[in-house]
């Protein structure tokens, strides 16, 4: 529902939410993992009947008070994710039969501590990702969550995410392959993006290079993850964001490089498609050698670099100089 009224008059609250970003911090190779999403979460909080006169909303000339937390007002996330993260910390627990911490350290440094050795869950507002070891592990932690959600009184949406546990998933719009180690963007993704660029392009052409900011910012959202799978892509949405700035509605104007960019966005090679989830190890031979007066150095049997030593270095020992 519309709330934009209300929300003129509410104290924005700053939300961190963990994001794809965090699955390298999360995975390790040859994980499983599953997914899955929360059914109406929104409305599983109440508002305080004494506060639900600010939310009324008209209906056809009938008036109706809001009981549950809308889709429409700008906390509703912000307090949603103060929820969840209850049984998230609770999940994260590596022993939730005791979650009471130390008493000679606080609870908020003691979750920070122990975050990542209780279960490996990711959440971003209703979805949810786990990862597990190994395939039953995995599904023994499906069935805790099962259970927690059942006491919470939360549903998991039926067709939304992936039960199963898997080594190949889609989540967030980014698919994940913790078998060989990748992230890659889905094709059929792709597709869709090179249509709306194509459409805008065209758009532009026949309205003077004007465009309306919600067509952009549809583009923008579509690929918003895309460069986990390919790093060239956030190269390519700089001048749109540029362009189209604070706006949230009317029209823009195309620049050249907009276009160029779009133009991108209607061919992307397959071949850039795919990144390694975790950052690979990088290696490198130098193989270094000395004499009485100069040195020699050879970095991975094609650079090579030489110099003299001064005379101060020509006092040293020869194992000195080498290193």
């Amino acid at each position: 529902c519309d709330l934009r009224p209300l929300n003129k008059y509410c104290v924005r609250k700053r939300l961190k939410m963990e994001t794809l970003l965090g699955v390298k911090h999360l995975t390790r190779k040859g994980d499983y993992m599953f997914s899955f999403d929360l059914q109406d979460g929104f409305y599983a909080l109440g508002i305080n009947p004494a506060d639900r006169n600010y939310f009324t909303v008209n209906v056809r000339g009938q008036l109706y008070r809001l009981a549950g937390l809308p889709m429409g007002w700008s906390l509703s996330p912000f307090y949603f994710c103060k929820m969840t993260l209850t049984f998230v910390n609770f999940l994260r627990n590596p022993d939730p039969e005791a979650p009471t911490p130390p008493t000679n350290i606080s609870s908020k440094t003691y979750l920070r501590r122990t975050r990542w050795r209780g279960a490996r869950i990711l959440p971003y507002v209703d979805d949810f990702l786990l990862f597990a070891s190994t395939e039953a592990e995995a599904l023994t932690l499906r069935h805790r969550l099962s259970q927690l959600l059942d006491r919470l009184g939360l549903l998991r949406h039926p067709t939304k995410g992936f039960w199963t546990p898997a080594q190949v998933g889609h989540h967030l719009g980014i698919d994940i392959d913790t078998a060989s180690g990748y992230f890659y963007a889905p094709e059929q993704k792709l597709h869709k993006i090179a249509q709306q660029a194509r459409h805008l392009i065209g758009r532009a052409t026949r309205n003077a290079r004007w465009l309306p900011v919600k067509d952009l910012q549809s583009l923008a959202g579509q690929a918003q993850y895309l460069f986990l799978a390919i790093p060239a892509a956030r190269f390519f949405f700089r001048e749109l964001h540029s362009v189209v700035g604070e706006k949230w509605g009317g029209l823009v104007r195309l620049t050249p490089q907009l276009r160029r960019d779009l133009q991108w966005w209607t061919e992307v090679p397959s071949q850039s498609n795919g990144k390694p989830i975790h950052k690979p190890v990088e290696k490198a031979y130098l193989h270094t050698d000395s004499s009485g007066y100069g040195w020699g150095a050879v970095l991975n049997k094609h650079v090579e670099a030489r110099g003299f030593l001064s005379k101060e270095d020509e006092q040293q020992h020869i194992t000195w100089k080498e290193l």
